[in-house]
């Protein structure tokens, strides 16, 4: 699978929602993404099914929590972290290879976030992400939650608010990762970006948003085992989502979150459908 086991340290598809904005100078937030990501295929590179009796099953809780230090000429410094637990179950080979897990995921260290306003309602963020070796890994067992590596992700995300009723997001990531000591297996580097289109459609209950999101995921360097290239082609993944996203503002500076993406378009990589359920609940 492109990227070791198909993993990411991102869980590509989840910044849909205003991601580019972040609590007023000393303010903290909780955000919080619940998943749920079934496949029963995992195609080759040519887009076709490359095992028979694939399956895979995850389930995801991932807390996160962002605090603001201070603003300096229009720009607000933030800090934050996500501590995933994930559950896994995985089938590969029917009774030869399959894996079970419920454990810790690697931490995600957001030490710097940059986030600043300009013209008429566009956030603009960066942000860098840094994934210590620490969640639970087991070189034996194919649903590990940890990725034994040490990993960076640079963001570029946006939000533009241009009324009361649009809301227009994007989030694209950078994610560059060590090798796997323990299979020296190292996975390409790849490029995702998250979308998101939505409307407070009914002007008679404006708490309510629809809209239309989705990502595209896409390796641009090789997956290499031992120093060769991986399966003998490098293994490049590459997937496209969308669906439908709806979410209801149930208190002041904060929302509850539904959305549900279909992938197509996937090669080297597990494709399935991904339901999410979010919220965003100010702590102080």
């Amino acid at each position: 699978m492109a990227t070791e086991n198909g993993l990411t340290e991102m869980p590509i598809g989840v910044d849909t929602a205003m991601p580019a904005l972040v609590p007023e100078p000393g303010g903290t937030i909780l955000l919080n993404y619940m998943e749920y990501y079934s496949a029963r295929r995992t195609n080759d590179g040519a887009g076709n099914p490359a095992v028979p009796d694939f399956r895979l099953d995850v389930e995801a809780e991932a807390p996160k929590i962002v605090h603001t230090w201070a603003r300096f000429n229009g720009i607000d410094v933030s800090s934050g972290f996500v501590q995933p637990l994930v559950n896994i179950d995985i089938q590969i080979i029917p009774g030869e290879v399959t894996g079970h897990e419920f454990n810790r995921g690697d931490t995600d260290l957001l030490p710097l976030i940059l986030h600043t306003v300009v013209g008429n309602g566009l956030h603009l963020e960066t942000a860098t992400n840094i994934w210590p070796r620490d969640g639970f890994y087991n070189g034996h067992n194919p649903a590990s939650e940890g990725l034994n590596r040490f990993t960076v992700g640079q963001q570029f995300v946006t939000t533009w608010l241009p009324d009361k009723t649009w809301d227009l997001s994007t989030s694209t990531l950078l994610e560059f990762g060590s090798k796997n000591s323990t299979t020296n297996y190292r996975s390409g580097s790849y490029c995702d970006t998250d979308f998101h289109i939505g409307n407070r459609v009914f002007a008679a209950s404006p708490k309510w948003e629809l809209g239309l999101q989705g990502y595209y995921m896409k390796q641009f360097q090789n997956d290499r085992q031992n120093g060769v290239l991986a399966d003998g082609d490098g293994h490049k993944g590459r997937a496209f989502a969308f669906g439908p996203q709806i979410s209801y503002d149930a208190w002041e500076h904060g929302a509850i979150v539904v959305k549900f993406q279909h992938e197509v378009l996937v090669e080297n990589r597990p494709t399935g459908d991904k339901l999410w359920v979010q919220f965003a609940l100010p702590l102080q």
